[in-house]
């Protein structure tokens, strides 16, 4: 469970700081409700006096992740909406139902397992629906990668090959790299030569993983890496953006996520912080408090982090309780091309609405053995020195 941190007696001269104060300066709630969502938010904000950092986190095993093209779930609702999203209710007013955050929470607000709607992915044309990349959803896809430097990952919602996932009753995600350039095309590719499936010597080690994916979306920018693969990879940093890129890009607002060995996610509302800088203070033990030991596979240190959309500031929302008046970062109104709709387990969704049973069904402490095995560049933030953990494939 995550525990409030103290604050720092720190002002807003926000993007001066050392990283490591800013994540200091992030407060995090109680628990609320049986899924305990738990929100926080930075000390210190921007001009404007909004915290360069906030979101929530879901502090334990139990979140079903759905990926949706806001279109579809538009289309879904609306049968007859037009291309430029009027639609005609059946008493003959109009109305105007745009692809947003907003929006998409208006139409799954009253599914009681729904507590959160998260954008992911970038669109074409700014201000459009349309998917920048590469992307599988539903029975629509685009096997097609987009040349760009921020879409530097696949991010793959459920790993279903992997060995337990029958046995699992949470989503365990899957990152592919896409291989960087120092040459960005901003076009499509045309093939998908550039997604890594290679690992460690073994070719295609991760193209029956790919294949089988049911839902995934190219973004970024990958933030960050867990310690376990950096060792692999023989590299001394779990941040995966190095300085160099971090002069040439940013600050702007971003909307990212880290999990953890457990599947435990945090999603995170960031204001005018270059993606190397986010990293920093994410992967920061005081912005993460956790027990921290790399060899006994520490969900503190086993962490991954990616950016899901950036640059306009749109927004997320969660409902920490049943019944409970939405919690909104960021701006709803913006338009997001896709979403990921946050659910709770189906199996265990009574169950967690009844008190007598949260308890029995909460996870333990003790990490889950089959995390994902995400491979990926990284740089800076030195690794403890401690032994290299056992790691499981898949």
């Amino acid at each position: 469970m995550l525990k409030t941190t103290t604050l720092c007696a720190l002002t807003a001269a926000a993007l001066t700081l050392p990283q490591t104060a800013l994540a200091q300066t992030v407060a995090h709630s109680d628990p609320a409700g049986p899924l305990e969502v738990v929100t926080f938010a930075s000390g210190v904000t921007n001009a404007d006096g909004v915290p360069l950092i906030s979101g929530f986190s879901i502090a334990q095993i139990g979140l079903d992740v759905v990926l949706e093209r806001t279109v579809d779930l538009l289309e879904q609702a609306y049968p007859d909406i037009s291309r430029d999203y009027l639609v005609v209710a059946e008493d003959g007013t109009r109305f105007t139902a745009l692809p947003t955050v907003e929006t998409v929470w208006g139409l799954v607000a009253d599914d009681p397992d729904v507590f959160g709607v998260v954008p992911i992915g970038y669109s074409e044309t700014a201000g459009e629906a349309d998917i920048a990349g590469l992307f599988r959803i539903g029975d629509r896809e685009r096997l097609d990668l987009f040349s760009a430097e921020n879409l530097d990952t696949i991010f793959c919602v459920n790993d279903v090959a992997r060995d337990s996932f029958a046995d699992d009753q949470f989503v365990n995600s899957f990152l592919f790299d896409v291989t960087a350039s120092d040459f960005f095309t901003f076009r499509y590719t045309g093939d998908l030569k550039d997604v890594v499936l290679d690992h460690l010597g073994q070719p295609d080690r991760w193209a029956e993983t790919f294949e089988r994916c049911p839902a995934m979306i190219q973004t970024g920018y990958r933030l960050i890496n867990p310690f376990h693969i950096t060792r692999q990879l023989g590299q001394t940093s779990r941040i995966a953006t190095t300085p160099e890129t971090a002069e040439r890009i940013g600050p702007f607002p971003m909307v990212s996520m880290i999990w953890d060995r457990n599947s435990r996610f945090s999603f995170v509302q960031s204001q005018e912080i270059k993606p190397h800088a986010l990293a920093q203070a994410l992967s920061d033990p005081s912005f993460y408090p956790m027990p921290c030991s790399p060899a006994r596979f520490a969900t503190g240190c086993e962490i991954w982090g990616l950016g899901l959309t950036a640059f306009d500031g749109t927004g997320f929302v969660v409902r920490p309780t049943s019944g409970a008046a939405p919690q909104w970062f960021g701006r709803p109104d913006v338009v997001a091309p896709a979403v990921l709709v946050l659910r709770r387990w189906p199996q265990d969704a009574e169950a967690l609405e009844d008190p007598e049973t949260a308890d029995a069904l909460a996870p333990s402490e003790a990490p889950v053995e089959t995390a994902p095995d995400t491979d990926g560049p990284t740089q800076p933030d030195t690794l403890p020195d401690t032994e290299t953990p056992q790691t499981t494939d898949g």
